[in-house]
């Protein structure tokens, strides 16, 4: 489907088919497809999606119902796939006074039904609204409880990556479940803090509120060891909730620039800055392999290229409705990863580096135009 999306898109079927078989031929593009992840599934249900939005974009007459439901179905199988309903919005706004402005919409409207549906339905089973990504609960007998949450959105508004936050704050959880002493993961944890972080909040305070999170999973343990919810959020967890998030506040007053701008790029730069082969083969069996080597490096020129090239590419292609309802979508959920989550996994990028690579391809095909127009006039 790919060389019809980009037909559309304005570039020529044979530039499409040269994308198309980069990406089946490069294990770039493919290394989540055989997990059992939504990820795995969600690249191609994106593709699916966006070359049934622009086949519909250009026979209106037919009925937008069978798109909306794919879009629906996304959105199910991935709820941060809720971007793509900006692509038809975005189409629509372009035609606004037109009966395509209606069916635009009508395929929003009708794609958001499922997972609403969804919402109200785990709500009213749980006793609560939910939230898309409902990881923290209130009978949670393990990490998982609001105040995770809090500890964590303090460490991340410092910059500290969740594999580095797993590797110390979460080693806390097994130390309570065995009964050891927590004064050495307490240290690890601040071993790894932010050295400004540890200047303005002061170490003792620090680490006196990780040894009172230690304390509270300690209560949690036995909860856990016979799998029993616990009853809602008690009084130490949201006195230390408070405190947390007290010096994420105390830090971002003091830092707001880094925290706000210069940690969001690092994220993005993490995110991009790798070659994306996943797979065990490519990282452990054929690792130092000449060719292993060779196709490590170019797929990381590939993928990182990408990344650097696709914020620029947005605003070439700005110009063109067709580009927008791609880019968009795209720029909202990085900067919802960069911005908000934080997290860093290769699999969270997986589902839009193909419309990336399509934006970046189509702003170097703009400009090559342009660049040959003027030649030629000039000649």
């Amino acid at each position: 489907m790919i060389p019809h999306i980009a037909t559309f898109l304005n570039l020529n079927f044979v530039s499409g088919i040269a994308i198309a078989v980069s990406v089946a031929m490069f294990p770039t593009f493919s290394g989540f497809l055989s997990y059992t992840l939504s990820e795995a599934v969600t690249p191609s249900l994106v593709l699916i999606f966006l070359f049934g939005l622009f086949q519909f974009y250009r026979q209106p007459k037919n009925s937008p119902i069978p798109v909306a439901l794919l879009l629906g179905f996304l959105i199910l199988v991935r709820p941060p796939m809720l971007i793509w309903v900006f692509a038809p919005a975005i189409l629509a706004v372009y035609h606004f006074r037109e009966m395509r402005f209606k069916q635009l919409i009508t395929l929003v409207v009708i794609s958001i039904i499922p997972i609403m549906v969804w919402q109200v339905f785990i709500s009213v089973k749980t006793g609560e609204i939910q939230s898309l990504h409902p990881i923290y609960h209130n009978d949670s007998n393990d990490l998982y409880r609001p105040l995770h949450g809090d500890i964590w959105n303090f460490h991340k508004s410092w910059g500290q990556t969740g594999f580095a936050f797993n590797n110390t704050v979460n080693q806390l959880w097994a130390d309570a479940i065995h009964g050891a002493d927590p004064r050495e993961t307490i240290s690890e944890i601040l071993k790894n803090t932010d050295r400004t972080v540890i200047n303005l909040i002061g170490e003792n305070d620090l680490r006196h509120a990780y040894l009172r999170y230690f304390e509270i999973l300690g209560f949690q343990v036995p909860y856990a060891k016979k799998n029993l919810p616990l009853k809602g959020v008690t009084d130490g967890e949201k006195e230390l909730s408070a405190t947390f998030k007290q010096f994420r506040t105390t830090y971002i007053q003091a830092n707001w620039f880094y925290s706000k701008i210069v940690v969001p790029a690092k994220v993005y730069m993490r995110l991009g800055s790798h070659s994306n082969l996943s797979l065990f083969v490519f990282q452990k069996s054929w690792r130092g392999n000449v060719f292993m080597e060779a196709l490590r490096y170019f797929s990381f020129f590939i993928h990182f290229g990408v990344f650097l090239c696709f914020p620029v590419a947005s605003v070439i292609t700005r110009k063109s409705v067709p580009w927008l309802s791609i880019s968009i979508p795209v720029l909202i959920y990085l900067g919802y990863i960069c911005i908000v989550q934080r997290g860093v996994e290769e699999r969270y990028t997986l589902p839009v580096l193909i419309p990336m690579l399509l934006v970046v391809v189509g702003a170097g095909h703009q400009m090559f135009v342009k660049w040959r127009f003027n030649f030629l006039n000039r000649g």
